[in-house]
């Protein structure tokens, strides 16, 4: 219902933390797959914080691996699970993700949101 309500508004950019880390295995996927349909329909920037590898690796069109509050790694999932180039981004804890395609430059990352 949170969702439906912010989406009414049309936002630039949607922060969902954890959104699906309540819910049951089987409940989690079909969820995860009817918001990730309906975000990218909406075409707001998505930024989505999750522990949970496959939900990061499933959802996102780019990757943000942070460790310590710092960017170690960031490309596309395929990206990222062929090419881990740190220890921190081959652990089996997930990064904050990005729907749409981000860039870094100067430890700042940047969407077409801004």
């Amino acid at each position: 219902m949170a969702l439906a309500r912010a989406l009414a508004r049309r936002p630039e950019v949607i922060l969902l933390d954890e959104p699906f880390s309540s819910l049951d295995a089987s409940l989690r996927t079909t969820v995860r797959e009817e918001v990730s349909a309906l975000l990218r329909r909406q075409g707001a920037t998505t930024v989505l914080v999750t522990h949970d590898q496959e939900e990061a690796l499933s959802l996102a069109d780019s990757v943000a691996v942070l460790r310590d509050g710092v960017i170690v790694q960031q490309g596309t999932p395929a990206e990222l699970y062929t090419r881990p180039s740190t220890s921190a981004s081959q652990a089996s804890s997930a990064p904050p993700t990005f729907s749409r395609p981000a860039s870094t430059m100067s430890g700042r990352t940047r969407c077409s949101a801004g």
